[in-house]
C-alpha cells in the first residue's frame, strides 16, 4: 500500500511539475529573461546537463573548466560512465567528483589520448571545446584533416582546424564578429 502511495504521489508531482528536473529550470538571477542563450539554459538544467554555481547563479560569462565541460558532455551523450582502477590521466584523481566525466570522455575519444595530464581545472578553449564536441560525435582525426583542406571559416584558426569547421558547419559552434573564431579564448558557461 506505501508503495501504491509513493508511485501516486510522484505522478502527481510530476503532472503538476513539483519533479525536481522541474524546480531546476527556474530562472537563474545571473541570467537575464532576454539573454541570447536564456532559453538553451533553462533547457540545458532542465535536462540535467549543467547545475548553477550556487546562490541562485547560472555562472553566466564565467568560463567554463575542462573537467565541468568533460561532465557535461558525458550527460548530453548520455554515454555509460566510465571509472577504471587507474586514472589514465598523470592529473586526475580517482577521488575527484570529475574522475568519472574525465575517463569517460577519453573511452567515447573526446579527448585525444591518455598518459597526460587532463589540466581539469584550467579555462576550456572554444577550440577545446569545438574539438571534443566534434570527437563526440565520433568524428575522427582523419575526416577532420580532410576538412580542414577544404578551408577554414576564420582566419585566426591554425590549430584544430578541421575539428573547428566541423563544428562551426555542423551549427554546434559560432564565430566573432570580424570573421574570427577567437580558438584560444575560454569558452564561457552558457557557450
Amino acid at each position: 500500500m506505501k508503495k501504491h502511495l509513493t508511485i501516486w504521489l510522484l505522478s502527481i508531482a510530476l503532472l503538476l511539475g513539483l519533479a525536481p528536473e522541474a524546480r531546476a529550470a527556474e530562472r537563474y538571477a545571473d541570467v537575464p529573461e532576454t539573454h541570447w542563450a536564456a532559453s538553451d539554459i533553462a533547457r540545458a538544467t532542465e535536462l540535467g546537463l549543467f547545475q548553477g554555481v550556487g546562490g541562485g547563479k547560472f555562472g553566466l560569462g564565467r568560463p567554463i573548466s575542462r573537467a565541468a565541460f568533460a561532465t557535461a558532455l558525458t550527460r548530453l551523450f548520455g554515454w555509460e560512465e566510465v571509472r577504471p582502477a587507474k586514472s589514465s590521466f598523470d592529473d586526475v584523481d580517482k577521488s575527484r567528483w570529475f574522475y568519472t566525466a574525465a575517463e569517460t570522455t577519453l573511452a567515447n575519444g573526446a579527448v585525444a589520448a591518455a598518459g597526460q595530464d587532463f589540466r581539469p581545472d584550467d579555462d576550456l578553449t572554444r577550440g577545446e571545446m569545438a574539438s571534443m564536441l566534434v570527437r563526440g560525435l565520433g568524428y575522427t582525426s582523419s575526416l577532420a584533416e580532410t576538412a580542414s583542406s577544404y578551408g577554414v571559416p576564420f582566419s585566426d584558426v591554425t590549430v584544430n582546424r578541421g575539428f573547428i569547421t566541423m563544428a562551426y558547419d555542423l551549427g554546434l559552434m559560432k564565430g566573432k564578429d570580424g570573421g574570427r573564431f577567437d580558438p584560444d579564448a575560454p569558452a564561457t558557461r552558457e557557450q
